[in-house]
């Protein structure tokens, strides 16, 4: 994951205030994840977007907010600040993903509410997501190391048919913790579908049944956590790594560094 001797700084927070080339690199990354093609053909997910709007919101006041960006990189961990290029923002309107920030293919961070940026804890979990897609087989063998593998299977209908889509995600969605639990999003209401109402349940792979609630095992290594972080390993990894000092002493952090290494915090 780079070089911890010199610690050179390669990343770069640029706001794209320009609508033409925002909207390009949401056309890019379209092209690579087909996050919003995918959501509009799953009627679950399509009728949970039905009334936002998935579009640029040139920023105004941008110079600002880029240099809040530009004041927050120093404070950044270094693997991120290593490892990372140019990184680009562009702001969403404000009901783009029920208002909440989230990643695109390759370097793309978008803000729904873009006040949002001058958040460091923020920037970092979704700085992590960048990461996470960049290096993507590391991060693979991370998360094996916490007790995690990709899963092909199939998932019950019902599960299935009201799984809530992630745009961080959407490449690698369904995972297993020790051969056994699945997370599944799954909308709250399922007749009145809404991208921010969602519970995670957990589907058991061998008997065929799902729990509500976060498995024992699961949340004796993973303590603490918000529900929405057991949705998937990625966002574990990142929820963990963007607010460390919550969670010290939890197993899980402790076995995260010796993977990733001190400078994940630093």
């Amino acid at each position: 994951m780079g070089n911890a001797e010199s610690h050179p700084t390669h990343l770069k927070l640029t706001l794209v205030n320009n609508k033409r080339i925002a909207e390009q690199l949401l056309e890019d990354a379209e092209a690579i994840d087909f996050y919003l093609d995918t959501c509009q053909r799953d009627p679950m997910n399509a009728k949970a977007r039905r009334k936002l709007t998935y579009a640029i919101n040139t920023p105004k006041e941008s110079a600002d907010y880029q240099s809040a960006l530009d004041t927050i990189v120093p404070r950044l961990p270094k693997r991120l600040q290593m490892d990372l290029q140019e990184v680009y923002i562009v702001s969403l309107m404000p009901s783009a993903d029920g208002g909440m920030p989230h990643t695109r293919p390759y370097q793309l961070i978008c803000f729904p509410q873009i006040d949002q940026v001058k958040s460091r804890s923020t920037m970092i979990h979704e700085l992590w997501h960048i990461h996470q897609r960049k290096y993507k087989e590391t991060w693979s063998s991370v998360f094996q190391q916490l007790g995690w593998t990709e899963w092909n299977g199939r998932l019950p209908a019902f599960l299935e048919k009201n799984r809530r889509l992630n745009p961080d995600t959407i490449d690698c969605p369904l995972w297993i913790y020790q051969n056994t639990w699945v997370p599944v999003p799954v909308f709250r209401d399922i007749s009145l579908p809404s991208v921010r109402e969602v519970d995670i349940w957990f589907y058991h792979v061998k008997e065929e049944y799902h729990l509500k609630q976060i498995p024992a095992n699961m949340a004796t290594f993973f303590p603490n956590l918000p529900q929405s972080a057991y949705e998937h390993p990625r966002e574990i990894t990142a929820y963990l790594l963007a607010d460390h000092s919550l969670y010290a002493n939890s197993p899980a952090m402790k076995s995260l560094l010796s993977s990733v290494g001190q400078l994940a915090i630093s």
